[in-house]
């Protein structure tokens, strides 16, 4: 009995001591957002209402559709020169610092509770945090202005931990080293990962100081990619074109994580005899090959030039990457698949 009784008051003792392990949230599209479509950039004229009860993630290159991807937004004509407001309430059930991050274009602003907390007026991804103060349902309302050609919104958050202490202040610093320079090359290309197949983000110009945070050699080939900051922008560049001052730490990035996501029910069909590789590149190692007209789930994607550039696939139980351009999707919408 006294053992017994000890062994109990062990294991309360341990409830109180150990800390517990906190599993970190998965990124979210949210849900149950509605639309405002003006025809206008200014979000002026009748506004056109729709909804997406999946979240928002979409690559217009004509009229923008509904939620399914494919019909176009009843009673709206416009595929340039048109504004956009989606508004939606969401719940965040911890209090703490959260990463919202996506793609843009032509231009994004979002607000949190009717309060502006981001504008980027070029096109591009985006990242940046928010400190929940208090748990509960929160308004969510992320504006789209589109020029030309193309249109893009992706916009996803997760909970990244414990905010700063109440009180706390930001003190604004200058850039610290080490800095790249781009070399050789009028533009450098920066990416959302170290790939030559990963999401363009923007160009990256001779003449310039930018910081460097990290490096990353997962593309194989003995090349390195560093990980860049370029004004409200980070991104990752290839070594070739950029001379950094000084050594930074290896960081690995979300592309490797990416073994077995889940399936989301859209299928493509290669029209071609496709090499399946590792990452998104042509330098990353082939780990299979993919038949013409068989078909494969489409798990993830990058952009690049407002069209899908390479696929995330599962093949005969293999997950690896495909070039887009020579697959056609069957069935299932984009809108579902995740930019990376």
């Amino acid at each position: 009995m006294k053992k017994s009784l000890f062994a109990v008051l062990c294991l309360m003792l341990l409830a109180f001591i150990v800390p517990r392990i906190v599993v970190e949230a998965q990124a979210t599209f949210g849900t149950n957002w509605t639309a405002q479509f003006f025809p206008s950039t200014n979000f002026t004229g009748t506004p056109v209402a729709a909804s997406y009860p999946n979240g928002l993630n979409f690559i217009w290159n004509g009229v923008p559709t509904q939620a399914d991807n494919v019909t176009p937004v009843t009673g709206f004509s416009a595929s340039d020169n048109f504004s956009v407001r989606f508004t939606s309430a969401q719940n965040f059930p911890t209090a703490g610092s959260y990463q919202f991050f996506g793609q843009a274009d032509d231009q994004v602003k979002v607000f949190i509770n009717g309060i502006e907390v981001y504008n980027q007026a070029l096109p591009g991804s985006f990242t940046f945090n928010y400190n929940i103060v208090t748990p509960g349902s929160y308004t969510l309302t992320v504006e789209l202005v589109e020029l030309t050609v193309t249109a893009i919104i992706q916009f996803q958050w997760q909970f990244v931990g414990a905010a700063p202490p109440p009180g706390a202040t930001a003190v604004p610093t200058q850039p610290q080293g080490p800095f790249g320079q781009v070399v050789t090359v009028r533009g450098l290309s920066l990416r959302s990962g170290p790939y030559l197949g990963a999401s363009f983000i923007a160009v990256l110009r001779p003449n310039i100081q930018y910081p460097v945070r990290a490096m990353n050699n997962d593309e194989g080939g003995g090349y390195t990619w560093y990980k860049v900051i370029n004004g409200d922008q980070v991104g990752w560049a290839s070594g070739r074109y950029l001379i950094v001052d000084g050594p930074v730490p290896e960081e690995s990035t979300v592309f490797q994580t990416l073994s077995n996501p889940p399936d989301l029910g859209v299928i493509g069909v290669p029209n071609a005899f496709m090499n399946l590789r590792l990452r998104p590149s042509v330098r990353s190692p082939r780990i299979g090959q993919v038949p013409w007209g068989d078909e494969v789930s489409i798990l993830g994607r990058t952009i690049q030039g407002g069209r899908s550039h390479w696929y995330l696939v599962r093949y005969n139980g293999q997950v690896g990457w495909i070039y887009a351009p020579y697959v056609r999707i069957i069935r299932g919408g984009l809108g579902l698949v995740p930019v990376y």
